[in-house]
């Protein structure tokens, strides 16, 4: 990830303790001031996410293809993969990683990709796929 992303999240993370301390001690009451408030709370929560997915994405990966272990789950270089385990598996079609997480359903006739853009898919042996540590 470059480093100006980075250099960024760590400004806005101050930014972050500066601001949630002028919130704590913020009034409301009147119509502007719950409207301020409630602008001030959205405000932070953009913050938290950017801060957030910059971290995470700042990790580093594991990555691998898949392989179904003796438990029936799958996993990626000794990773046991469970419900909610976020990953990331390539698409070939589109030369590209999507994020996601594993899940289970008979819909998907067991482990299955929660693709977090709405294009679900089967698991099997052989996808590629990295984690993040």
């Amino acid at each position: 990830m470059d480093k100006d992303y980075i250099k960024a999240a760590s400004i806005a993370n101050d930014a972050l303790s500066r601001i949630n301390s002028i919130y704590d001690n913020a009034k409301t009451g009147i119509f502007e001031d719950n409207k301020a408030c409630k602008a001030m709370e959205e405000f932070i929560s953009s913050i938290e996410d950017f801060v957030n997915t910059v971290e995470h994405y700042s990790k580093d990966t594991k990555e691998g293809y898949l392989e179904l272990n003796k438990n029936g789950r799958y996993e990626l270089k000794g990773t046991e993969l469970t419900c909610g385990y976020p990953v990331e598996i390539y698409n070939r079609k589109y030369g590209e990683w999507n994020d996601g997480r594993i899940e289970h359903s008979d819909e998907y006739g067991g482990y299955y990709f929660y693709n977090y853009d709405d294009r679900h898919m089967s698991l099997s042996d052989e996808v590629k796929a990295r984690i993040r540590y």
